[in-house]
């Protein structure tokens, strides 16, 4: 049951930091649902979250190595054999966004953005196949399960539209775009802390690079779904199709057909007049489709201004995080020091350096190991 203590997000605590240190003991083999495990025995694995081809999840716990603290609720992601001997292109690409995502993840420190716990590092590199992320557990899961519940009120969806902005804020004032911005990628704990996560496809703010679409067409922006350039302006319109679900109950681009039906979609909500690009494209057969300029009667209206300019169909005529931050609607809320900006901009190594499977495995295991 979700507390009503939802105005954490205005005290930004510190990140919490690790209840633990690497631990030198050897890992073990811990088996959960027919699910193979190997880690120290500081975990206990407890329950199976969700089970793949190439990844499994469960949740823990992680004693601490100081005699007087509690142990740690964790999240454990295992992706599987992701270092073998006959990597394909399509392992190629899996493996160098677990890379970044595990640079980021010890790079970035945010209440709003989840927490690298550990990357328990293998045996050795010869026997470096699995790759784990240790994240801090959120009790109540996904945000997907409260979009469609009538108690989402327009308190709590600002509470937790207010944190989502500022984690992104957060991200791009250290040059990184997000990239997959969506419901499961947000997860929420039972003092209504929101928290970021899924940060494998994240990519550089300060240039725009072509489209390599990892997220739910449902949350994915008009340039990325058109093969575009993208930028930072990509992640406001994921977080704008959040804040239209939470006041929609419903997902606001369903998109049944093909691209031209989302790009038809998306067109007719923002209102965007047709233009030679786009004239082969039949609006009215959409009718379905409500503007949004029709959802200020319905909702509140300081709520759908701000899902206006978050909505906008070109990507640079939409409002910044911080922008957003500062809108009316927050005014309840926001003081400029809620505000946190990164102390430094993300180091993007050339990739270029890594061009084979090999090099990456190098790269990764010489981090986790560190």
């Amino acid at each position: 049951m979700l507390k009503e203590r939802l105005d954490i997000h205005l005290r930004l605590d510190p990140v919490k930091k690790s209840v633990h240190t690497k631990y030198k003991e050897s890992p073990v083999n811990q088996i959960i649902n027919q699910e193979s495990f190997l880690l120290s025995e500081s975990y206990k694995l407890q329950r199976i979250i969700e089970s793949g081809v190439s990844k499994v999840t469960c949740s823990g716990t992680l004693k601490s190595n100081k005699n007087d603290s509690p142990s740690e609720k964790v999240y454990i992601k295992k992706h599987t054999n992701v270092f073998h001997e006959k990597s394909t292109p399509i392992d190629f690409h899996k493996q160098l966004n677990l890379y970044r995502e595990a640079q980021i993840l010890s790079f970035v420190k945010h209440p709003n953005i989840s927490r690298l716990v550990d990357i328990p590092c293998p045996t050795s590199k010869k026997e470096f196949h699995d790759v784990y992320f240790v994240t801090d557990l959120s009790d109540v899961g996904s945000i997907k399960i409260l979009l469609k519940n009538p108690k989402l009120d327009d308190r709590r969806i600002t509470s937790f539209m207010y944190q989502i902005l500022s984690a992104v804020q957060y991200l791009h004032s250290a040059d990184i775009v997000h990239g997959s911005l969506c419901p499961k990628n947000i997860t929420i704990n039972c003092n209504g802390v929101v928290q970021v996560r899924g940060l494998k496809s994240a990519r550089p703010a300060s240039t725009s690079l072509p489209a390599d679409v990892q997220n739910t067409a449902s949350y994915t922006s008009p340039e990325e779904l058109m093969s575009l350039a993208v930028d930072l302006y990509s992640d406001i319109w994921s977080v704008g199709c959040i804040l239209a679900e939470m006041l929609l109950k419903k997902v606001l681009f369903d998109g049944v057909g093909g691209i031209k039906d989302y790009i038809c979609d998306m067109m007719r909500v923002t209102g965007t007049v047709i233009n030679e690009h786009f004239s082969n494209l039949d609006l009215y057969g959409h009718s379905s489709m409500c503007s949004l300029s029709d959802m200020k009667c319905k909702y509140n209206p300081l709520l759908v201004d701000l899902l206006q300019k978050m909505l906008c169909f070109e990507g640079h005529d939409r409002i910044t995080a911080v922008e957003a931050m500062r809108h009316p609607v927050f005014s309840g809320i926001h003081k400029e020091g809620n505000v946190v900006w990164s102390a430094s901009k993300f180091n993007w190594m050339d990739e270029k350096e890594l061009f084979e499977s090999e090099c990456i495995k190098n790269a990764m295991y010489k981090l986790i190991s560190n």
